[in-house]
């Protein structure tokens, strides 16, 4: 009951209620990569207490056909080739009015990059690679690819396929670079991000008065913010207008917010310096800068530290040893400075003068530039493959050339080589004039060679090492087969005593014989060895019978000499814990015929030890070492030469 004005009664009182503006602001369309986070979609209007529902033309993106409310962040994914979009239609809502006007906006998911196996190559130093020609089955994937090793002639990181190129390898093992491609959908990969410290450096500090020691200021430092956690690279470093008269002063150590440090300069252009006010920029792949008496102009060189390189930098800077650029090391931004790694925070610069007489400047301080994912980019799942470049062998002949008698066992020849696995294969020439060792072979040469004409023939032997499929340069080791001597027969003379004998002329087929002679019976007055023709003498007969002296003449070719030995007798030498056995040798020589036998249990020293037989004749020769602790050692010698292994008991 209300009363108006004293008036009192019943009324009817009516509300009427109308239903608020509804609508949706806008939505802006997204691009994201497979398995990559969406943005948060968060839906406004004009009326606060709207409720938004909406629904999705393709859940296969990540999120269902239909919802309601905001839409939170999702991983988008897309298992296809081609890029997927879903159309969301977002409606408002207020109980009990009609819907508000929808409005759409669009979730684009890229595929990821793919790229196709790369078989591996294996080649031989000097030989043209195979094109690296990549493949993919996602349309639009560009390639991005880094190498781990720059000896193999490739460079340490480009994009696209990798043009064919002559391989390289300065090392006596298999060089391998594995070779890691990126697959990028929908950009190049990265793009650079440069950050700079425009400072002025002094080099050094305190300059006029101190011409050596630490930059000022040492170091310089540049903060780096806002780059991606992981898949960034260092791409470069500038200098900026640097003076100074002795560049091969100059040292620089870059070191990584983590302690990573690389010297990419280093003991440059001598007794030279830089062009006034040079700016130099340091990247991987580009020529190397010079390391004689060369200025230095404006430019972008590789990495370079010259020998020798700068193993410490004024205190203040990392101990060194330092990664070192070639031609000191073999170091590059590349293979320093791992991508995964979170490149944010302070990069410090460390140069400093180890030279007094001189001093400069950099006007300009310097820049680092990064590789940074673009963010267009959909990476796939890398792939590697394997460039492996064999090096060329090389043989040694040990020895290179000799001298043999005919019949005679050569000294073996000894092959090797710095290259482990290498084998060898020879040939060897003047078959049809000296028999035994076959006119090919492989590994060690030894044998028996007979020359079968009446002059010494040299025999060529050539060798070719090879190792991994990958031949190396011939060699050759020489023999000279001497010809078999021969004496011809002489007549038997009878004569009275007290006559003369007829003189003894030696003759032979082989020219060169000497001739050695030895008479059984030094009483008819002839002496019981000689050398060369026999003179007439008188014979004597003491006796009431005939005498009768039976002369051995024995040819020889050459130069007669003595019988060398070569090696020590002395230990230490590797000891031998086992016994020694007898080892008959047989022999017309007088004892000792047999190694030393039965000693018992060792050690023992060994050695090997050498006998060459030069006297044209056969000998017997025995080595005899006798030291203060009774060791002994015998050797016997025999026509020829011989090789034998001595041992030596110790008691």
């Amino acid at each position: 009951m209300h009363s108006f004005g004293g008036a009192t009664g019943a009324f009817t009182l009516t509300l009427t209620c109308t239903c608020p503006t509804l609508s949706v602001n806008p939505v802006a369309n997204q691009t994201v990569c497979n398995n990559g986070a969406t943005t948060a979609v968060t839906f406004t209007g004009l009326e606060p207490a709207t409720v938004y529902t909406w629904t999705n033309d393709n859940a296969s993106i990540g999120i269902p056909v239909s919802g309601t409310g905001n839409i939170a962040s999702f991983t988008a994914t897309n298992t296809g080739s081609v890029p997927v979009t879903a159309t969301i239609t977002v409606t408002p809502t207020y109980t009990g009015c009609p819907n508000g006007p929808t409005t759409s906006f669009t979730i684009t998911v890229n595929p990821s990059g793919q790229v196709d196996v790369i078989p591996n190559q294996v080649l031989c130093v000097g030989q043209p690679t195979a094109a690296v020609n990549f493949t993919t089955t996602v349309p639009g994937t560009t390639f991005s690819w880094t190498n781990n090793t720059t000896g193999t002639g490739l460079a340490a990181s480009g994009t696209g396929n990798i043009a064919s190129f002559v391989t390289t390898n300065a090392t006596a093992a298999p060089l391998v670079s594995t070779v890691t491609v990126t697959p990028n959908y929908g950009g190049a990969g990265s793009s650079p991000v440069t950050f700079s410290n425009t400072a002025n450096i002094d080099l050094p500090a305190g300059q006029p008065a101190t011409t050596s020691g630490p930059a000022g200021p040492y170091p310089s430092p540049i903060v780096v913010s806002g780059l991606p956690t992981t898949g960034v690279a260092v791409q470069s470093v500038v200098l900026t207008n640097i003076t100074h008269s002795w560049s091969a002063d100059i040292d620089v150590l870059l070191v990584s917010p983590t302690g990573q440090q690389f010297m990419p300069m280093s003991r440059v252009g001598s007794s030279t310096g830089f062009d006034a006010a040079a700016t130099v920029t340091l990247k991987d792949g580009s020529p190397a800068m010079p390391t004689t008496s060369t200025a230095i102009p404006t430019g972008t060189y590789a990495p370079t530290a010259g020998t020798p390189a700068t193993t410490t930098m004024p205190a203040g800077a990392p101990v060194g040893p330092y990664n070192l650029a070639a031609p000191a090391g073999t170091s590059t931004f590349a293979n320093v400075f791992n991508s995964t790694t979170n490149y944010n925070g302070t990069w410090n610069l460390y140069i400093a003068d180890h030279s007094a007489g001189d001093y400069g400047v950099m006007t300009g301080g310097w820049d680092i530039t990064f590789l940074v994912p673009s963010a267009s980019t959909c990476a796939g799942t890398p792939r590697t493959f394997t460039i492996t470049v064999n090096p060329t062998p090389n043989v040694t002949a040990t020895p290179s050339s000799q001298t043999a008698c005919s019949g005679a066992a050569i000294t073996p020849i000894a092959l090797t080589s710095t290259t482990a696995g290498t084998t060898y294969a020879w040939t060897r020439d003047n078959a049809a004039a000296v028999t035994g060792i076959p006119g090919n072979g492989t590994g060690n040469i030894s044998g028996t060679l007979t020359n079968i004409t009446l002059a010494p023939v040299t025999v060529t032997f050539t060798i070719t090492p090879s190792a991994n499929g990958c031949p190396g340069a011939p060699i050759t080791a020489t023999v000279t087969v001497n010809p078999t001597p021969q004496v011809d027969q002489p007549a038997n003379q009878t004569v009275c005593n007290g006559t003369m004998t007829a003189p003894v002329n030696f003759t032979s087929t082989v020219p060169g014989t000497t001739f050695a002679w030895t008479n059984n019976t030094p009483s008819i007055g002839l002496a019981a060895s000689g050398t060369g023709n026999i003179a007439a003498f008188t014979a004597t007969n003491a006796t009431t019978l005939p005498v009768t002296a039976t002369v051995t003449v024995t040819p020889q070719y050459g130069t007669p000499g003595p019988v060398v030995l070569t090696g020590s007798l002395t230990a230490p030498d590797p000891t031998l814990a086992s016994r020694i056995n007898r080892n008959a040798i047989a022999s017309s020589c007088a004892v000792p015929k047999t190694w030393p036998g039965n000693f018992g249990a060792g050690p023992y020293f060994y050695d090997m030890h050498s006998l060459t037989n030069n006297t044209g004749a056969s000998q017997c020769v025995t080595v005899s070492y006798v030291s203060s602790t009774v060791n002994q050692v015998h050797v016997s010698a025999y026509n020829g030469s011989l090789t034998l292994l001595t041992r030596q008991l110790i008691i």
